[in-house]
């Protein structure tokens, strides 16, 4: 067994693994390498999409949160509405990001 590094997040891990332990990210194996004379790695082109809905999704939370605390009525009206609508938006992204990669 030896250490290599992974291409996405450059931690050392063995050579045997199929993915990273860091960051998941698909590690080719030597029959790959073997076969096509270059590493074959699978991407996941769908996983940055989700990784972006779910920080603007969290975005949106802790602004409905600093909406929360404000003094004006109007404004916590808002900031819940937000915050509810964040909350939503990660959970309905995670069960997609779940259901494609499941």
């Amino acid at each position: 067994m030896a250490l290599i590094k992974c291409d996405e997040c450059g931690r050392e891990i063995s050579s045997k693994a199929t993915t990273c332990p860091q960051c998941g990210n698909p590690i080719a194996a030597a029959g790959d390498v073997n076969a096509t004379g270059a590493p074959l790695t699978t991407t996941q082109s769908t996983a940055k999409k989700f990784k972006a809905h779910m920080l603007w999704a969290t975005a949106l939370c802790c602004i409905g949160i600093v909406m929360l605390v404000s003094d004006d009525v109007s404004w916590k009206l808002w900031g819940a509405s937000l915050f509810l609508i964040g909350i939503a938006w990660f959970f309905a992204t995670r069960i997609r990001a779940w259901w494609h990669h499941g």
